[in-house]
């Protein structure tokens, strides 16, 4: 008798498991699935960092080439990790980044434009990214 008690006890004690680590994964699943758009959406903005110098609109293009691939590498790998708050810290970071580049440097109005909006998006969407992945 005492064994089958222990028994249903270790029974019990494996289905809280299961329902714990199925919520675990139904609530991490759900928060993966919202954030991995911003992730390809920075990681569209990083290839077009990289393209803006080369279609002519000016810039350093060393500065533009490197932080272009930082966010599109971090911004790629946060979408296809799906839980990716550290990557979306990053790419916060670099947003803003961008967006001072205009200020520090003598730049033409239309590369200026540039930069301040798609720095913009990027760190919108990198602190967008983070508050759902808190919640």
């Amino acid at each position: 008798m005492a064994n089958e008690e222990k028994h249903e006890k270790k029974e019990e004690k494996e289905e809280g498991k299961e329902f714990h680590s199925h919520a675990y994964a139904e609530r991490y699943g759900q928060t993966a699935m919202n954030v991995s758009w911003q992730g390809w959406v920075n990681g569209i903005l990083g290839l077009w960092l990289i393209a803006v110098p080369l279609i002519g609109l000016g810039g350093n293009m060393t500065t533009l080439v490197i932080t272009g691939a930082l966010i599109a590498i971090v911004g790629f790998w946060a979408a296809a990790m799906r839980t990716s708050l550290w990557q979306q810290w990053v790419n916060a970071i670099l947003g803003l980044g961008v967006i001072a580049v205009p200020f520090l440097a003598l730049t033409g109005a239309t590369l200026s434009w540039t930069l301040v909006i798609t720095g913009a998006i990027v760190a919108i969407l990198g602190f967008w990214a983070t508050a759902q992945e808190r919640m």
